[in-house]
């Protein structure tokens, strides 16, 4: 069977594994600098996912296009065509290369689902504590917490400092 477009489906799958591989990567260190603290750094890796995103997008639709063809010259529906599907019909070795790419790019993307995972609980953790800290600063004022050595509340002006004394 000479199928004119196993070499690029191969090629788009060796593709995308390296840009999932590239955004595993990414991730586990964004799970670093969230457990670290550095906004500078979460905001260029944030970034670098951005194109990679775009990039995945882009050759997930051409990998579409090329399962459509493949099924196309195969004789089979290409409706709900995958590479599950094409795969029996390749000659080898393209077919085991074709098993292995789907393989490996269904174990990154099951990583990068687990990182994620964890990444999305410790955004919310970080955003947890940043309102609740802003809670307190910004009811500092409207509640009277501080008082005077005779018992009574301080006015809001004298509550807000952080020091009282000069040096």
């Amino acid at each position: 069977m000479n199928l004119q477009s196993v070499g690029p489906m191969i090629q788009v799958l060796q593709d995308q594994l390296n840009v999932y591989r590239t955004l595993l990567d990414l991730s586990r260190r964004k799970q670093e600098v969230l457990v670290k603290g550095g906004t500078a750094q979460f905001e260029a890796i944030v970034e670098s996912e951005q194109a990679l995103l775009w990039q995945a997008g882009r050759l997930e639709e051409r990998r579409l296009g090329l399962q459509t063809r493949m099924a196309a010259e195969m004789g089979l529906v290409t409706e709900d065509v995958t590479v599950s599907r094409i795969a029996p019909y390749v000659p080898q070795p393209e077919r085991d290369q074709l098993r292995t790419l789907q393989a490996d790019i269904l174990k990154v993307l099951a990583e990068l689902g687990e990182v994620n995972e964890v990444n999305t609980r410790l955004i919310k953790q970080s955003l947890a504590y940043i309102n609740a800290a802003l809670q307190l600063i910004t009811s500092a004022g409207q509640r009277p917490v501080t008082y005077t050595p005779r018992g009574q509340a301080l006015p809001v002006a004298e509550r807000l400092k952080v020091l009282n004394q000069k040096v």
